[in-house]
């Protein structure tokens, strides 16, 4: 696969920018248990001609791969970069070199993950597409039509596979709009980002439901948007994430498909892309990784999710958690998660790491080195990660 990479582009890092100082590092790094046989994926890194140097212009691209010696876990990174320096990276040395120490990260598991990291620097993949048909209205309920977007690749010659959007905001607030670049459709993609109803609105399973109705949707309009039925994955980041969760392991939950329309189509998925959403709701605190709210309050994302305090919930938050579902026939699964979430704890993607690798469902987790809720969507070593995930399934 080559992969295009462009000298300037712009990255929104969001709270991680807000988080860490311009010249900090947030590092990436490829997990899996010691005793994966999983195949490692090459991807581009960057180096620099000298390791001290903070010249812009000493930064070159290079093409090496970091397996650890012990699990064979591929290494990558990337840098925040300032407001201005024309789009450009940043270099900063990291100590007396670019490795650090690999930590080991544990979801009280029989076997730790291990992260190993090193300094990469490289530019994001640009979005040449794209033909947006917004506001199409996908489902009702009373008086309120549920609206989808499409982004269409520029050219389609034949069916191209779809990307389902599921936006995050705790799943009271956000909109359609709220999406990383959209990038893949100059790969030969179709993306359909949505809106689904608020726990203001209606409590869980309302939400799984409107996204399940959305699926089936893609399906049933594919000849009208040249669409490939057969060839549909699901994305999305914090609650949306919780929800591509939830469809990539409840395709027999019958529950969950909800009265909407097209009920003679299929809502499976065949990838899944979890940016850092709960999976495990009862299980939210965890000592290893302090949160910063407390989930079993009455006001909680959670809690308003279930209709109530979570542990007055039992019932609805196992309902409402993916790790219950999880079955050797799942679709495949990439998580991207930072270690120092506040908001979401990274033992959450741990839990459904573990649970899908013990089902024997493929699953691959990342851990963002550094970061925080969010913020490295658009970075391009996550882009082509990424990229990467989605044409092993879909090309």
């Amino acid at each position: 696969m080559k992969i295009r990479l462009l000298a300037k582009t712009k990255i929104t890092l969001g709270i991680f920018a807000t988080v860490l100082l311009p010249t900090q590092l947030g590092l990436w790094a490829s997990v899996q248990p010691e005793n994966s046989q999983s195949t490692r994926q090459l991807f581009k890194l960057g180096e620099c001609k000298n390791n001290s140097t903070t010249s812009l212009n000493d930064c070159r691209l290079s093409s090496t791969f970091f397996p650890s010696q012990k699990s064979g876990v591929g290494a990558f990174a990337f840098a925040e970069h300032g407001a201005t320096a024309a789009n450009r990276y940043r270099k900063v040395a990291w100590g007396n070199n670019s490795l650090v120490k690999p930590k080991v990260y544990s979801s009280n598991a029989d076997s730790p993950y291990v992260a190993t990291t090193t300094l990469t620097l490289s530019s994001p993949l640009k979005t040449n597409s794209s033909r947006i048909i917004e506001d199409i209205p996908y489902a009702r309920h009373g008086d309120k039509n549920l609206l989808l977007d499409i982004y269409l690749p520029k050219q389609v010659t034949e069916p191209v596979p779809v990307i389902l959007w599921i936006h995050g905001g705790a799943w009271r607030s956000g909109n359609k709009k709220l999406m990383p670049e959209p990038f893949l459709t100059s790969h030969g993609y179709a993306i359909v980002s949505i809106n689904y109803r608020f726990t203001r609105e209606a409590i869980f399973p309302a939400q799984i439901q409107d996204v399940k109705t959305a699926v089936r949707w893609i399906r049933a309009h594919a000849e009208e948007y040249g669409f490939d039925a057969n060839r549909i994955g699901a994305a999305g980041a914090s609650a949306g994430g919780h929800l591509a969760a939830l469809l990539g392991t409840t395709a027999d939950v019958d529950q969950f498909e909800g009265n909407a329309d097209n009920t003679e189509f299929s809502s499976e998925v065949r990838a899944v892309l979890n940016f850092y959403g709960p999976s495990d709701l009862l299980n939210l605190n965890d000592p290893n990784y302090p949160s910063k709210f407390d989930p079993n309050s009455p006001t909680s994302p959670e809690s308003m999710l279930v209709g109530g305090p979570l542990q007055q919930r039992l019932t609805e938050a196992r309902a409402a958690s993916p790790v219950n579902y999880v079955t050797q026939d799942d679709s495949p699964f990439l998580i991207v998660h930072g270690d120092r979430d506040q908001i979401v704890p990274l033992s959450q993607s741990l839990r459904l790491h573990k649970a899908l690798e013990q089902a024997g469902v493929e699953s691959t987790l990342h851990v963002v080195k550094g970061g925080a809720h969010g913020g490295f969507t658009d970075n391009p070593d996550i882009q082509k990660l990424v990229l990467t995930f989605f044409d092993k399934y879909f090309k």
